[in-house]
């Protein structure tokens, strides 16, 4: 069992180990999926919901898998079969570490052509390439860009470049200092997009919505949604948290750790909602979900705004950040 390779390098400290959970954990989903589900299913009810499948199933469900990385010092794969040798059960069980490390591999092919996307839009925000754009404008340039196969290239290349030259440089000297700049980077883009939130006059209209109880909404589908979003958003399956959790230091509390992070991200994509729902209320826009919120509605939004450009640039560069 000594001859498993171990991992050597452990995070710098506590709060990097956080921010690289959070990291994880706040994806899309936060952004095109969580407000959504919110707004449709039941406002302050789903929230409540789901709050209570996070702390009763995702967080418990993140520990263990913590837990599992910190005590085997090995990747997914290796990690379960070092947990089935020392239990004496089948050595089948390193399967499901492969179908983790599988998820994540897939996981990561669709955030690589989504990460493409983003790169692009920051660069055509940037240069003027969307300002005044209706919908119909909007939705041509995104279609235009998923047949444009030269710019995804460059994009997802330059996307790609950037993870192998983290990943390469190791946890301590890569993934470490990335999570230590890049997160506190995303933390004050959303802070700023929050504010000029604030200002557009329906912010409390948008706390409305999203938060008022819809008691006559809760129902079998409300609770399926909750719980799927819970192990969506907390990226629990996908052997990230095993991984991460190998390069944990024994003296850090696993079970403080993780629920700072679930409480966070909850909190942060309560945040995400806030920002969104002001700025598409203040230019009578309905909410959307999935990728034509991110790419086609938001754009538009953000150009009917006062600095409009640099506001929309800045949502982007956070996603940038995130990714």
């Amino acid at each position: 069992m000594q001859t498993e390779r171990k991992a050597q390098e452990l995070w710098s400290n506590r709060g990097v180990f956080i921010l690289a959970l959070m990291g994880s954990s706040i994806g899309l989903g936060n952004i095109w999926k969580f407000p959504h589900l919110i707004s449709e299913q039941g406002g302050g009810t789903f929230i409540l919901l789901y709050l209570v499948c996070m702390l009763a199933v995702g967080v418990p469900m993140m520990m263990a898998e913590v837990l599992i990385g910190r005590h085997t010092r090995s990747n997914p794969v290796q990690a379960m079969r070092l947990l089935s040798q020392e239990s004496g059960v089948s050595s089948s069980w390193q399967w499901v570490g492969f179908l983790s490390v599988l998820t994540g591999a897939l996981v990561f092919s669709f955030y690589a052509v989504v990460a493409a996307w983003i790169f692009y839009y920051v660069y055509s925000l940037s240069t003027g390439l969307l300002i005044d754009a209706g919908l119909n404008q909007s939705n041509q340039f995104f279609t235009q860009m998923l047949i444009n196969p030269d710019a995804l290239i460059v994009s997802h290349s330059i996307f790609m470049l950037l993870v192998l030259l983290i990943l390469g440089a190791g946890v301590r000297r890569g993934l470490d200092r990335a999570v230590r700049y890049l997160m506190p980077l995303m933390l004050l883009l959303l802070l700023i997009l929050l504010v000029y939130a604030t200002q557009t006059g329906f912010f409390y209209q948008a706390y409305q919505h999203l938060f008022t109880f819809r008691l006559e909404k809760v129902s079998s589908s409300m609770l399926i949604s909750a719980l799927g979003h819970a192990f969506f958003t907390l990226s629990i399956g996908m052997g990230v948290m095993m991984t991460y959790g190998s390069y944990l230091s024994r003296k850090e509390s696993i079970g403080q750790t993780v629920a700072c992070v679930g409480v966070m991200d909850t909190l942060l994509a309560l945040v995400v909602g806030m920002v969104i729902f002001p700025i598409l209320m203040s230019v009578a826009m309905e909410p959307a979900s999935g990728p034509s919120l991110l790419f086609i509605t938001m754009p538009v939004a953000f150009g009917q705004l006062h600095a409009g450009q640099v506001l929309s640039v800045l949502f982007f560069c956070w996603w940038v950040s995130r990714l």
